[in-house]
């Protein structure tokens, strides 16, 4: 079966990097933590946008946190850092509005606010994939009482349209702004949306609306109320972006976003395809060398590299996920990974119980559970962190 679902895969290749690190302590272990977990997920690459794929492996990593959730388990994912300098400078120039704004108690200079919340936004706009959708929305609504005051109506809606979207806000919330609250009731009572395209360059990255969760793996396609929204794009090994995009009714927005590697990505990358590849997988010193590097890579003592897959349903048996790859634990030991997660009530007891043989249990014991048990102890003799 395993072997089939590779020759369908194997036609063309690409990687995801979901970099997991996890730290478990047993309950009577006076140690807090174990060694750093590493999970790597290498998943079949396409040249155009495949959708199926992406939510392939979009609902096993979701699954996969939630069981680590389940588990009790701290983890943190290795994502790109935060574009700190733009951030800090953005914030930095919209306390310097807010100031001016605080002591223009008759709002007199209404251009001179429009100029600097103008720039203000150009700065969020070079930190987007760190900045806070909040300050987007803030910065919209000064913008949007300037237009108002000035008796230019129809753009101060177009911005308190786009201050809504980023971040919904009540009328509570524009004390000292009581020109925009009618403005905010006709945003509020509006239900027309429109769609928007994510493709990335590489594909499956996580794409983010605003400061929610993940709502899922490029290629997606996402539908969105009218207006402004901030959507962020972010994959481990590359460097995140984020944009704002304009959401008209009943059309299709497509965005192409490219994101850059980062140093060692690449590295990483090829790396992690060569030792899961279903032809010619790296084996012997190779293998030990390629997850020695993937260890310093990611900082982690306790490296999983898998494929995954999905296999459909036949005659008894439900969907399930083919993980294969192969895992290098802190000890040094290096052991295959070939399991079957049924896509059954039991499946978040089955990752969950399966990522706590791969963080404590002897490779020996490393098998597709079938319910939820108490996690296994380690082998004797195996270092402590």
């Amino acid at each position: 079966m395993l072997l089939n679902l590779w020759k369908l895969l194997s036609s063309q290749r690409a990687l995801l990097l979901f970099c997991i690190a996890t730290a478990t302590a047993r309950a009577e272990d006076p140690q807090p933590t174990r060694p750093l977990m590493a999970i790597v997920i290498a998943t079949p690459e396409s040249t155009k946008p495949n959708p199926k794929m992406a939510g392939v492996i979009s609902e096993f990593a979701g699954l996969l946190e939630a069981a680590l959730t389940r588990a009790g388990t701290a983890r943190a994912r290795f994502m790109v850092p935060a574009r700190m300098t733009e951030l800090a400078e953005a914030n930095a120039a919209l306390e310097t509005a807010r100031k001016a704004l605080a002591t223009d108690a008759g709002f007199a200079q209404r251009e001179a606010h429009e100029a600097r919340y103008g720039d203000v936004l150009l700065s969020l706009k070079s930190a987007a994939a760190s900045a806070p959708a909040g300050l987007f929305s803030e910065v919209y609504r000064v913008l949007a009482l300037t237009r108002i005051l000035s008796g230019d109506s129809r753009l101060a809606l177009e911005y308190m349209r786009s201050a809504y979207t980023l971040a919904p806000f009540t009328d509570r919330e524009l004390f000292g702004m009581q020109p925009l609250k009618p403005l905010l009731a006709e945003v509020t009572a509006e239900r027309s949306t429109g769609r928007v395209m994510v493709v990335t360059e590489p594909a499956f990255a996580e794409v983010l609306v605003g400061d929610e969760a993940a709502a899922g793996l490029s290629p997606l396609e996402l539908e969105l109320p009218v207006g402004t929204h901030l959507v962020r794009v972010r994959r481990d090994g590359s460097e995140a972006q984020g944009l704002l995009v304009d959401v008209r009714a009943g059309i299709t927005e497509r965005r192409l976003v490219k994101l850059p590697p980062l140093p060692g990505a690449a590295n990483a990358e090829a790396l992690a395809r060569q030792l899961t590849a279903p032809k010619k997988r790296l084996e012997g010193p190779a293998q030990q060398d390629a997850l020695r590097m993937l260890d310093r890579l990611y900082g982690s003592r306790n490296v999983v590299v898998l494929s995954v897959g999905l296999a459909p349903a036949k005659k008894k048996l439900s969907k399930r996920f083919i993980l294969s790859g192969v895992q290098r634990r802190p000890d040094g030991n290096i052991s295959d990974i070939a399991v079957e997660v049924p896509l059954d009530a039991s499946v978040l007891s089955a990752i969950e119980a399966l990522v706590t043989g791969w963080t404590e249990a002897p490779a020996s014991l490393q098998a597709a559970p079938e319910t939820k048990g108490e996690a296994p102890r380690p082998e004797t003799g195996e270092p402590s962190p």
